[in-house]
């Protein structure tokens, strides 16, 4: 990237490109603009650390330039993209652009995902960028029906549901806009409850993007009186999970969905609403004692499903499962140490190992 932003031509030649009459000209420089400033490894880094304490915390990227806004603002468009890419990108209407190819010019599925990825990079920036985002006209509204008319296309725009949940992690007042201005829990549980997309590819990584959009509009107390409105569907997902979805034997995108569930009910219970969690408790605390006895004897250990399994320990009013944490934490010290005195190191006790240390500095 910054062998190619030394000449910042590059960046106005795919920007002009989008403002052409030919359509494939814009969408081959949607493609090309999303692969210059899109950073695939970072994105695929933050996606997995869901599910994980503290991962809709997410990380700005914007750049200490050392200069004052002044200063930045007498520098020309190409000075600002050598040291700035997203800064340039917003100066040059980057944003606007964007808004109007998905509001006039009717994209295909491939093209809206590009803008979206892009949308997503300048909302991670800083909480400026996601303010502009934000304030464009027309652009949330957009995004939002993408959403809501995703039955009738050959895509349910997951892209759309991430970007959704980076700019409402920003702060309380963004999720205020996009939840109660633009309605967008109601699009979410239709996708949660699965009254859309059966069979769909892309249904799953949906599904997925909704709980933790979900979970961060929660996290700001906002709206949590839909977790009782949810309470069936939520307890059908945990006999489900039960009955089926094993620690060590089951498909990752089964894992990620338990996962995804735990995840959603933590802020609830850190905000001590107990009569919204009640219902839920008994099938919650089955499902995390049956994955923590299983992960006892398993012989490879992914650390990001056991950090989602044993969150909830963290809520207070989980005796059983503490109970249950302790004991497992107890046999794997023993077996590990067992194992150590007799001089094995076997793949297996590495894992017992290294998860004993796991479970123990999460529990802090």
């Amino acid at each position: 990237m910054s062998d190619i932003m030394e000449d910042p031509e590059l960046y106005l030649l795919f920007r002009f490109s989008m403002d052409d009459v030919s359509f494939p000209v814009v969408s081959a420089a949607v493609n090309a603009m999303s692969n210059l400033i899109v950073n695939n490894t970072d994105e695929t880094c933050l996606d997995l650390m869901l599910g994980m304490p503290q991962a809709l915390h997410q990380p700005s990227f914007e750049i200490d330039l050392g200069m004052s806004e002044s200063d930045i603002g007498e520098l020309k468009d190409k000075e600002l993209l050598k040291v700035d890419i997203i800064r340039g990108a917003i100066r040059t209407q980057l944003i606007d652009r964007i808004s109007y190819i998905m509001c006039e010019l009717r994209p295909e599925p491939l093209d809206i995902k590009h803008m979206l990825k892009c949308l997503t990079r300048i909302a991670r920036h800083s909480a400026e960028a996601a303010r502009q985002v934000v304030s464009c006209p027309g652009l949330l509204g957009a995004v939002h029906s993408l959403l809501m008319h995703s039955s009738g296309s050959t895509s349910y725009y997951p892209e759309a549901l991430k970007f959704l949940r980076v700019l409402i992690c920003r702060s309380s007042a963004l999720a205020d806009i996009i939840v109660n201005d633009h309605s967008v829990l109601g699009t979410i549980f239709t996708f949660i409850a699965g009254e859309v997309g059966a069979g769909h590819p892309e249904l799953m990584h949906v599904t997925l993007e909704s709980f933790y959009t979900w979970q961060s509009v929660l996290t700001y107390r906002m709206h949590t009186d839909s977790i009782s409105s949810f309470t069936p569907v939520l307890m059908r997902f945990l006999e489900a999970h039960l009955g089926l979805t094993l620690a060590t034997g089951s498909s990752g995108s089964d894992l990620e969905h338990a996962a995804a569930i735990l995840s959603l009910l933590t802020p609830i219970a850190r905000f001590g609403l107990l009569d919204l969690l009640r219902p839920l408790l008994p099938a919650v605390v089955q499902c995390t004692v049956k994955w923590l006895t299983q992960l006892l004897n398993a012989d490879r250990i992914l650390v990001n499903r056991i950090v989602a399994i044993i969150y909830p320990i963290k809520l207070k009013f989980c005796f059983i499962i503490i109970a249950t944490f302790f004991n497992l934490v107890t046999n794997l010290q023993a077996d590990w140490s067992s194992s150590v005195s007799y001089g094995s190191n076997s793949g297996r006790h590495q894992y017992r190992k290294f998860t004993v240390v796991t479970l123990l500095n999460t529990s802090v």
